[in-house]
């Protein structure tokens, strides 16, 4: 290529893909699950308000009721969707109690985690987490869970 010249735009490829890049959107979650969870409980230890939550039970569903088979208590980021995973991690850790004390019994008492759901548009997107944050969910006890969903033609 002459340096006069301009690199085409993809666009101008006919049949080319680009892959790689960043995730187009994420939600992150922390949830908390178990048999006898009593979401008031959680809600006073944590000192936060869930986004969602119910006992075992509760009679759960949009098209057929169903009765949960256990209780979840779950606070979702709100930051928007294009915002990335680590910066809605944090926000969902910085809003729920640091007493590590807390976090044990939790762990130890239910199944707590923080759910990534990761959307792409292409395949070979990718992100990634520092080790600070990291450490603040290992601190915690935290398990991540990442469902990756492609949105591709």
């Amino acid at each position: 290529m002459d340096s006069d010249q301009k690199p085409r735009d993809a666009d101008e490829l006919e049949g080319t893909t680009l892959v790689g890049g960043s995730v187009e959107r994420s939600r992150a979650s922390l949830r908390v699950f178990g048999q006898d969870l009593d979401p008031e409980e959680v809600t006073k230890v944590l000192r936060a308000e869930p986004s969602l939550s119910y006992r075992r039970g509760d009679l759960r569903g949009k098209r057929r009721l169903v009765a949960a088979p256990r209780g979840m208590w779950m606070l979702s980021s709100s930051l928007p969707g294009q915002t990335d995973i680590e910066a809605q991690i944090a926000s969902l850790l910085d809003r729920v109690t640091e007493d590590t004390q807390v976090w044990q019994t939790l762990v130890f008492k239910y199944q707590v985690d923080v759910y990534c759901g990761l959307h792409v548009e292409s395949y070979n997107r990718g992100f990634a987490l520092s080790a600070q944050l990291l450490q603040r969910l290992a601190s915690r006890g935290l398990k991540l869970e990442f469902d990756v969903y492609c949105e591709s033609d």
